[in-house]
């Protein structure tokens, strides 16, 4: 049974919108090249404290990630999007205006990492299931999104911030 033209094109839309939302969450990959404008803003914050950010990101990646599993039959996925969206905007907004390296991983951690998990899960389930043919194709196209993420926006940050760190 061939698909109807109309549905062919809603999963390409669908799957392409899902390459955007995971090259958005994929933010959270671009941590060595944000790190070392924040290192050079605050010296006396070590390597030490800034590494348990991203720790701290992949566990709550990881526990964002498990927790839209959990709750995927009980809210559709443009909840968890939207919600990934407003963690992950929240967190990148703290993150801007940590002072301390406790706030720090609080915004970037754990709200950037959680909103990331968040978003991954509602991708790959909802997109993926419009492509029950391929798969494989189509996870990986979505895993090409978010890899892609850190090298984009890495180097879009690199050419924006202050080679010293300081304000620009």
């Amino acid at each position: 049974m061939k698909a109807r033209p109309e549905a062919s094109q809603q999963r390409w839309l669908t799957a392409a919108a899902g390459f955007l939302i995971l090259l958005m969450a994929g933010l959270v990959y671009a941590w060595s090249v944000i790190s070392r404008s924040i290192r050079a803003s605050y010296p006396d914050w070590t390597a030490a404290q800034l590494s348990v950010t991203f720790t701290l990101t992949m566990c709550f990646f990881c526990i964002g990630a498990m927790a839209a599993g959990f709750l995927s039959k009980k809210l559709k996925p443009r909840i968890f999007i939207l919600l990934s969206g407003v963690i992950f905007l929240a967190g990148f907004l703290i993150t801007g205006e940590a002072r301390t390296p406790a706030i720090l991983y609080i915004g970037f951690g754990i709200l950037c990492g959680a909103g990331a998990g968040f978003a991954y899960t509602a991708v790959m389930g909802s997109v993926c299931a419009w492509f029950p043919d391929r798969q494989g194709m189509i996870s990986g196209i979505l895993l090409m999104g978010f890899g892609l993420s850190s090298f984009l926006f890495g180097k879009l940050f690199a050419a924006a911030a202050p080679a010293d760190g300081g304000e620009a």
